[in-house]
């Protein structure tokens, strides 16, 4: 399966389904704590990398918001031989049926970006803990 299709899988989530997604990547047995941490580095670049892609589509869907209301904006102004205003083409432009419904297209990848971020930045800090956890064992060995 390619990276385009597990984001998109990913994507078609709801809200209780990432967050048990989240809930299962984020567990820990401290009886396994090699285990986790040799595993870590996958789970954390795997998350980056969709992380990084669905910030490039997020992009991609702003440069196709600019366009289309560029677009809109163009047709408008030579629709007519009057002088238009610059607040009225904008309101013109915002209140189009297209640019709308990309906005919506925009927001919704915006608040799977920001999912995204929350989950790698989870990953850091299971991580982080993975590392203390590990020296802590590795003493508690010591002084045994």
């Amino acid at each position: 399966m390619n990276l385009e299709n597990i984001i998109v899988n990913i994507r078609k989530l709801n809200l209780d389904e990432i967050s048990d997604l989240s809930k299962k990547l984020l567990e820990l047995d401290l009886d396994n704590v090699y285990i986790h941490l040799k595993d870590q580095s996958y789970t954390f670049f795997y998350f980056s990398m969709c992380m990084a892609k669905l910030n490039k589509d997020y992009r991609d869907i702003l440069i196709d918001l600019n366009k289309i209301k560029f677009e809109i904006r163009k047709k408008e102004e030579e629709s007519t031989q009057k002088k238009l205003t610059e607040k009225y083409l904008e309101a013109f432009v915002e209140a189009h049926p297209d640019v709308i419904l990309q906005q919506k297209r925009v927001n919704d990848y915006d608040c799977q970006l920001e999912i995204f971020k929350g989950l790698v930045r989870a990953l850091e800090q299971r991580r982080d803990m993975l590392v203390q956890m590990s020296s802590n064992k590795r003493a508690e060995i010591k002084l045994q």
